[in-house]
């Protein structure tokens, strides 16, 4: 169902909320990594043949399809509604998980030079811990960013500071 453009969200800021929300994303994963890799004493890529750019990449291109996604859904969310559609986070959570996965396989099979190591990766990674992290951190970004932009487009105004607060008390 289509929404009519008098009714879609500004895309000035369905972008500009996108791209806090893609920092936040990388800030998390990035964090999250480090935390679970510190508390099980587990590497995130495992394998000695990896190279040092196979996570930076899957975690980029995981990003990427975060920020296309926020986007695409931003701009079709309807302005006059005061809900949030839970098929496109479920489906931005999995497109940015499935990006991730298939970005490390890619690599890693080109670093190995074998297309069974793409296969092999795949299927060591998907049930990992740090994958789980991806997907759940996409759908926290995903939600957070939908409420966010619904405030927005139904008049909610900035915090003020205590001295912005003219004769309030």
């Amino acid at each position: 169902m289509s929404v009519p453009a008098s009714e879609q969200a500004p895309r000035r800021v369905v972008l500009t909320l996108a791209v806090f929300a893609l920092v936040a994303f990388v800030a998390a994963v990035v964090c999250a990594f480090g935390f679970a890799s510190l508390i099980t004493d587990v590497s995130v890529i495992d394998e000695a043949d990896a190279g040092p750019l196979v996570g930076p990449l899957m975690v980029a291109a995981a990003a990427f399809v975060l920020f296309s996604a926020l986007i695409v859904v931003g701009i079709r969310v309807d302005a006059t509604s005061r809900f949030i559609s839970l098929w496109a986070i479920a489906a931005t959570g999995v497109a940015t998980t499935a990006a991730y996965l298939l970005a490390g396989a890619v690599v890693y099979s080109a670093t190995t030079g074998d297309l069974l190591d793409a296969v092999l990766f795949l299927g060591h990674h998907v049930l990992r811990l740090f994958t789980l992290v991806v997907f759940l951190l996409a759908v926290i970004t995903a939600v957070l960013y939908l409420l966010v932009l619904l405030r927005q487009l139904h008049g909610g105004l900035r915090p003020l500071w205590p001295w912005e607060k003219s004769g309030r008390d």
